[in-house]
């Protein structure tokens, strides 16, 4: 079976303008079972589908402990192109890139300064195309890998601190 996850104290406005494509993926794909990682509730419209998991707000240790036993084939964040969410951090890119996770995510600041389309990860930019790309590369385990490689690259060469000492002197000694 195929995992997808999506993670974080969501809220159903959140991610309610992909929930169309999830349910599509679902009647197209027998074998995907999705997981929401940090959801309070189920949501409504999946009552009824014994593939969607859900798994309760935990400590963050404990979060990203979750999302790593699950070994999901991919991550999905749907962000909405709001104001608010263009000032989020790129943190569900660092979480699940060090975890080796690919992942698709919305075409929004913190993640179009991140991620390289279809390179470390996929830009979606809009609502009706979250079915396309996940379709596009669910069962595409070599593209998933290269996805997941390249974005464990990016995240060990761009933002571990022990790579940025430099970086992170300059900044210190200018303060």
């Amino acid at each position: 079976r195929k995992k997808i996850i999506i993670s974080g104290h969501q809220k159903l406005l959140e991610i309610k303008h992909v929930l169309n494509d999830l349910i599509k993926i679902l009647e197209f794909h027998k074998n995907i079972l999705i997981y929401f990682v940090g959801f309070n509730k189920p949501i409504e419209i999946f009552n009824n589908e014994k593939r969607v998991i859900y798994i309760k707000p935990n400590t963050y240790i404990k979060h990203l402990s979750d999302i790593n036993n699950i070994k999901p084939d991919l991550a999905l964040v749907p962000y909405r192109n709001i104001e608010f969410n263009h000032y989020k951090s790129n943190i569900k890119f660092l979480d699940y890139s060090f975890l080796n996770i690919p992942g698709i995510y919305s075409k929004i600041t913190p993640y179009y300064k991140t991620v390289s389309h279809d390179i470390n990860g996929i830009l979606c930019k809009d609502d009706g195309k979250w079915f396309d790309e996940i379709n596009r590369i669910i069962n595409n385990k070599k593209k998933l890998l290269s996805l997941a490689n390249q974005a464990t690259m990016t995240v060990k060469e761009k933002y571990l601190l022990s790579n940025n000492l430099d970086l992170f002197n300059n900044i210190s000694k200018k303060l």
